[in-house]
């Protein structure tokens, strides 16, 4: 995992990452990794991040929940999502990933789903793909 994750922040550096997960533990580990600070991404504070994360070079990082992504944000300054916990219904993670792959987006969109075998996650996924299968 942070193979992938070193290989898409670090270089090149004008790569803007978006990285999704749930649990507040994580969030806090992913802060003291990227040397963030937190800043609460709720409504008050969601223009500032946004522009803070749009329009600079040294905030290249923005953690998110995926319930934060999914809604109504324009994210088209990254490039790459990490997704970190699925979530049970795929149109949330796939709400997410569209904020960043929208109209006014110039650069190719990855996004990287990290599921451990095993693990509660790898069970969240196949409930998601019989979800999708469903749907279609």
């Amino acid at each position: 995992m942070m193979n992938h994750m070193s290989i898409l922040v670090l270089p090149p550096i004008d790569v803007q990452v978006i990285e999704c997960k749930q649990s507040e533990a994580e969030r806090d580990f992913y802060e003291a990794l990227f040397k963030r600070s937190k800043v609460q991404f709720d409504q008050k504070n969601r223009e500032y991040v946004l522009k803070e994360f749009s329009g600079s070079k040294e905030n290249m990082v923005l953690l998110m929940s995926l319930k934060a992504g999914g809604v109504g944000l324009n994210l088209t300054a990254a490039s790459n999502v990490f997704l970190m916990d699925p979530w049970w219904n795929p149109v949330v993670e796939e709400q997410t990933i569209m904020r960043i792959h929208r109209i006014g987006q110039k650069r190719v969109v990855r996004v990287r789903r990290f599921i451990v075998k095993d693990t509660v996650e790898e069970r969240m996924q196949e409930v998601q793909t019989r979800k999708e299968r469903m749907i279609l």
